[in-house]
């Protein structure tokens, strides 16, 4: 085993809404639109220029029909129908009311519902027929700035709040609600650290807390009537400035500071909030400690490491020892090869990337390929994109597997209940339809799981659906769960209003 020595915020990085959506997609020379939160104004207005900017260069947008000469895509979708048969959308919900632009990406699975929190309210799906379980209002529906907390516990949610009388990104307030028994728990005031208020920080429930970090320090507060617990010392050497749940952990990156040296460090707590373990992350090449841009798995413990918009490091940590495994291949950030594998909005999102067992999985950015180019299949006529996803060995950092990149294949990872590995390949303008695979995470071989049917690919309400890429952050997002695979849309704008936003895809 090869081990190097350890010396270890960026702001939320947004992606593609899909190859043929409304942003261009991830590359060497793709710039992330704003942060995340601040979608508004400022995203309606990225999307009219990319569109204006697309529409004459004429290479990525298309409409069904466009194409279509290439058919290695399709059949490889028809003997996937015939292994497995074919899916079909079992239940829908179509977007309701919002302002120009919102966030609605927080979002918990339970299992009976799908709980989202939508523009003025946290709203219950069934999953087995998309029927509302049960709504409740919460903050304002023009309000995309202050984030939820990313898991659950105890089927308890916090979600901070703002009143709308302070300035943009400030959240004043915090929401609890049990979302097993569709309830509001309590709704308090945050309390003040120094008039330091809470931006977009990202609360953690923890047990019998919940836990609200922020660049002043973390409040923690009771889950069942948010009394007051602890808020930081003002002359604290170390501050927890994000924080997530693994399990029975809570994890928390703390930036330390004695007057002479600064450090980062990431922590484990338990349920009495004392501190398990801490591991000091090693420094950039500019001399400066890494900060801890996400958890990627506990135990493993696998974390990355870095900036947004900046090439970031991958490693294993054993955090008893110190010592490290990097994944030394993987460069993510806007001019690596891979996708980042952490959003960077909560330290426990990593979508891009899956642990399994003793590899890490990881998706690499999209290649394109024009008609005419000698990587070209046969008969294409409209622009390819493709991309692949690889495996690495978390002991020794080496490449286990890839799955090889193929004319008009697109892969993203999805979430599964069930630790199982699957990806979504989607609709291509080369003929190729939509495919969900399992992924073997031992050899990385494919194999059909559920082809979306015709029907859907026919609807072009669902253009968006079938056509998704890169589940995360401010585009779709999706899970698989029960043989149900779900598809939502993760902005909501008040052109939008009436589209297909929530799809459910499953087998006959």
């Amino acid at each position: 085993m090869t081990y190097h020595d350890p010396r270890g915020r960026r702001p939320p990085q947004q992606y593609p809404a899909g190859p043929y959506g409304a942003y261009p997609p991830p590359g060497p020379q793709w710039t992330p639109p704003p942060p995340k939160r601040q979608t508004g104004i400022i995203v309606v207005s990225v999307v009219a220029a990319v569109v204006v900017i697309a529409a004459a260069a004429g290479v990525w947008l298309w409409t069904r029909g466009d194409g279509g000469g290439g058919t290695a895509g399709g059949d490889e979708h028809a003997a996937a129908v015939e292994a497995v048969g074919a899916a079909e959308v079992v239940w829908q919900v179509d977007q309701g009311l919002a302002p120009e632009a919102v966030g609605a990406d927080d979002h918990w699975v339970t299992d009976k519902h799908l709980v989202r929190r939508l523009p003025g309210r946290v709203v219950a799906y069934e999953l087995k027929t998309g029927e509302t379980a049960w709504e409740l209002p919460v903050g304002e529906v023009d309000d995309d700035r202050c984030p939820s907390s990313v898991g659950h516990s105890g089927l308890r949610v916090a979600l901070l709040v703002a009143t709308g009388d302070k300035s943009p990104q400030t959240c004043e307030k915090l929401t609890v609600v049990d979302i097993g028994a569709g309830r509001e728990v309590f709704t308090v005031d945050l309390p003040p650290i120094e008039r330091v208020p809470v931006r977009i920080d990202v609360p953690v429930v923890f047990g019998e807390h919940v836990v609200i970090p922020s660049r002043a320090g973390t409040r923690v507060l009771a889950i069942d009537d948010g009394a007051v617990r602890s808020t930081p010392k003002p002359d604290a050497a170390c501050k927890s400035t994000k924080a997530a749940l693994f399990g029975d952990l809570l994890l928390a990156q703390a930036e330390c500071d004695n007057g002479e040296e600064s450090d980062i460090r990431l922590r484990s707590f338990g349920a009495d909030l004392k501190m398990v373990w801490e591991w000091v992350t090693p420094q950039g090449d500019d001399g400066e400690p890494l900060p801890v841009l996400g958890v990627l798995s506990l135990d493993p413990l696998v974390v990355e490491l870095g900036h947004s918009g900046s090439d970031t490091r991958l490693m294993r940590v054993d955090p008893d020892s110190g010592r490290t495994v990097r994944i030394a291949e993987y460069t993510g950030g806007t001019r690596g090869d891979y996708m980042s594998a952490c959003d960077g909005w909560a330290m426990g999102v990593c979508e891009m990337a899956k642990v399994v067992g003793d590899k890490v999985i990881l998706t690499t950015v999209m290649v394109r390929v024009n008609p005419g180019d000698p990587r070209a299949a046969p008969g294409m006529e409209a622009t390819d994109r493709r991309n692949e996803l690889v495996a690495f060995d978390l002991g020794t950092g080496e490449r286990a597997w890839r799955t090889g990149i193929e004319p008009g294949r697109t892969l993203s990872l999805v979430a599964t209940a069930d630790g199982s590995v699957a990806a979504y390949r989607p609709e291509d303008p080369n003929g190729g339809m939509g495919i969900l695979y399992s992924v073997d995470p031992d050899t990385g071989a494919l194999a059909p799981l559920m082809p979306i049917g015709p029907k859907a690919h026919e609807d072009d309400r669902l253009n968006t659906h079938v056509r998704s890429f890169a589940f995360r952050g401010d585009n779709q997002l999706a899970f698989l769960r029960d043989g149900l695979f779900v598809v939502f849309t993760g902005v909501h704008r008040a052109s939008s209003v009436g589209d297909a936003d929530t799809v459910a895809f499953a087998l006959p």
